[in-house]
């Protein structure tokens, strides 16, 4: 998931061993002055253009479902990107991109869209995630893996600021 270019609409691409699954919202974009709340779920098993759902709010605006200008839903094994590098903003091809990021998480299994709203008014761990950061909260170096997975990351292109304030999710799970 990255920002597909300056207008802040948000692209979830998964590569896939035939054509790529590709989609492109065209609504609901990433705003400047706001601390953005986005997530990406994706199966591979769902219907035709339902393999990617993604979803934007705020830290005071439940997560919504954004609408799609670009649907592709591929074909394919999914393939194998563990060693590549995880982006949450850009995609290293776009600049300019707009939006203030708090925290973000992975999960290994989709999430409905009320355990996400969940999450998003309370970051906590959570047994699924693979990767969770809360940018900021340990300083602007290394930014730490909260999941316990072992996924520390440096933040590249972007400007680390105080956390945000948020509840404390420290010590609790679901």
């Amino acid at each position: 998931m990255a920002l597909n270019d300056s207008s802040g609409f948000i692209r979830g691409f998964v590569n896939r061993s035939v054509t790529s699954t590709n989609y492109i919202t065209n609504n609901n974009a990433i705003t400047s002055g706001a601390w953005n709340c986005v997530a990406m779920t994706w199966d591979l098993g769902a219907a035709a253009g339902e393999l990617v759902n993604i979803y934007r709010g705020t830290l005071t605006v439940a997560l919504t479902e954004c609408t799609y200008g670009t649907v592709t839903d591929g074909s394919g094994t999914a393939g194998d990107d563990s060693a590549a590098p995880l982006t949450i903003a850009g995609d290293g091809t776009n600049t300019g991109c707009p939006g203030d990021y708090a925290v973000y998480m992975v999960c290994n299994t989709v999430l409905t869209l009320g355990q996400l709203r969940a999450w998003q008014f309370s970051p906590r761990r959570m047994t699924t995630a693979v990767d969770f950061k809360h940018l900021g909260f340990n300083g602007t170096g290394t930014q730490p893996d909260w999941s316990g997975t072992g996924n520390p990351g440096t933040v590249t292109s972007m400007t680390v600021a105080p956390h945000v304030p948020l509840c404390n999710f420290f010590g609790r799970s679901t």
